[in-house]
């Protein structure tokens, strides 16, 4: 049993150990190696819902991805945390505005399952993460994600703002982060 400890290779535990972001620019970032990385929001589905015909249609766009793209891609899925501050923030309004007793309660009630939710339940979002060498095949990249994913009626991808692609790298280098 002690060989195996030994001979065991240690699995990096956090995106920090394996890519290292330098700069932003505009609205890609610049890895370490000098490679142009990007990150699209994969629009999620209900698959148990959809037709047949709308899954096989979705399955064949990703699959004329992979068969086009050319550079490293990764399929980076997330959860994260409820926010619950607007609804929290309107109770917490309406508890200080609140005389009856039993009404208080009823709102103390709500906020304590706001609290609840906001600390167990997350929402999975996906992410399409690619990187290209250059800024023509950036461009290039680009395109062929579009036409793949986005062409001839099918809605699979959307871009995001910096902001957010700046969260989800904060989230991918520190999980625990999401979690305090």
């Amino acid at each position: 049993m002690k060989w195996r400890k030994r001979n065991r290779k240690r699995l990096p535990r956090s995106l920090a150990e394996i890519m290292t972001i330098l700069k932003r620019e505009g609205n890609t970032f610049l890895t370490e190696e000098g490679r142009i990385m990007d990150l699209m929001q994969i629009k999620c589905k209900d698959i148990e819902s959809i037709s047949d015909d709308e899954l096989m249609s979705d399955e064949a766009s990703f699959e004329n991805l992979y068969r086009t793209m050319r550079s490293d891609i990764k399929i980076i899925g997330i959860n994260f945390p409820t926010d619950t501050s607007v609804q929290t923030g309107y109770f917490m309004k309406k508890l200080a505005e609140a005389e009856n007793p039993v009404y208080r309660e009823q709102i103390r009630q709500r906020l304590d399952e706001f609290e609840y939710l906001r600390r167990l339940v997350t929402a999975r979002e996906y992410y399409l993460m690619f990187f290209s060498s250059d800024p023509d095949q950036y461009r290039e990249n680009l395109r062929i994600i579009r036409r793949s994913l986005n062409g001839g009626g099918i809605d699979l991808v959307k871009e995001i703002p910096a902001e957010k692609k700046l969260q989800i790298l904060r989230f991918m280098h520190n999980v625990n982060e999401m979690n305090e």
